[in-house]
């Protein structure tokens, strides 16, 4: 693989009198201005033999490409719109790496945006990317209302929602189901013997459908309806010690957390070991997310994983294939989740 370091040995940089320019480019590079367009902006249409020697004229050149120049002439800007949820950005840190690796090794620029802790204001930060254009939009969830979903439809451009699996999706779709989620945790609560669970759980809609789908599975398998506390997603660490002091006061302690969050989970785990509550033998407690620190804290936390960075790859696949006018083979994809067992429930 060819590195770039700036100017070539054999070729000196040249002190032009004004700003480098494409022409400026294909005369150093021996090319026709064409061809340095094709480098630019579709590579794989260019042999790598003068691919390098278009790039290493535009280094020694110190050529920054008119981006909006060329987005004018094709009707395409080569932006991504990436919208993520409150600015909860580590959880799903790896899904944004995935996807801007791989847009931008095919020539886009992911502008990534945060929709606010409700659906007013996702619904703006949605409006607002689709004012500047892009050639694609990624959303970590679903549209969240009838307006959102309307005016990505009438943007005509290739849409994602990730970490999702809507019946209807705007466009395309990549993530788990709910209800497969729903039941297998209820379960796990029903065959471990748990008796009391409660959550310490999240405000969003998905939240809400897990915790209504798990409640439902275990009334009808004759456990009282779980109580629960609700926290702004995804929790924070004194969240979860907040839980624990709430559920010493209640009249009949739960025998089960379930956390909407690793770090809520955490949390709860530290504040029981301070109270001299055992876990798991008075209290078992459950996370979300399988974060790095779930298997190295003590005891090791049992929590559900999500593969974020294969719902970036098959998001960004997916968005690729659209915008190069391909069918992908599949408009929705599961990913599925894991469920992890270890040592805390």
């Amino acid at each position: 693989m060819a590195v770039l370091r700036g100017p070539s040995a054999d070729q000196p940089a040249i002190d032009l009198p004004h700003a480098p320019t494409l022409a400026d480019v294909a005369r150093r590079a021996g090319v026709s201005p064409v061809t340095v367009s094709r480098v630019i902006n579709t590579p794989a249409l260019v042999t790598e033999k003068t691919k390098l020697k278009v790039q290493q004229a535009i280094a020694d050149l110190g050529y920054v490409p008119n981006l909006l120049a060329g987005g004018l002439a094709s009707n395409r800007s080569r932006i991504i719109s990436f919208i993520v949820p409150g600015t909860h950005l580590l959880l799903f840190n790896e899904t944004v790496q995935e996807i801007v690796l791989r847009m931008a090794e095919a020539g886009y620029q992911v502008l990534v945006g945060f929709g606010g802790s409700n659906d007013s204001a996702f619904n703006e930060s949605v409006l607002s990317a689709l004012a500047r254009r892009p050639d694609g939009m990624i959303l970590i969830g679903s549209a969240p209302n009838k307006v959102t979903r309307e005016r990505l439809l009438a943007a005509r451009i290739p849409v994602v929602e990730a970490w999702d699996s809507p019946r209807r999706p705007v466009d395309m779709a990549v993530g788990y189901s709910l209800e497969d989620m729903s039941r297998e945790i209820s379960e796990f609560v029903i065959s471990s013997s748990y008796q009391r669970p409660f959550f310490c759980w999240g405000l969003g809609p998905r939240a809400l459908a897990i915790r209504h789908g798990i409640t439902q599975a275990l009334v009808e398998a004759g456990r009282p309806e779980p109580g629960f506390l609700q926290y702004s997603f995804p929790g924070l660490f004194s969240d979860g010690r907040h839980a624990i002091n709430h559920i010493c006061e209640l009249p009949e302690r739960p025998d089960l957390l379930l956390c909407i969050s690793d770090w809520i989970a955490h949390g709860a785990l530290t504040e029981a070991r301070y109270r001299g509550i055992s876990v798991p033998g008075d209290l078992g407690v459950c996370g979300f997310g399988d974060q790095d620190f779930a298997a190295h804290i003590d005891p090791p936390l049992t929590t559900v994983r999500i593969d974020g960075r294969e719902i970036g790859r098959v998001a960004a696949e997916l968005l690729l294939a659209r915008l190069q006018g391909r069918e992908p083979p599949e408009r929705s994809v599961d990913v599925g989740f894991e469920l992890v067992r270890r040592k805390s429930a």
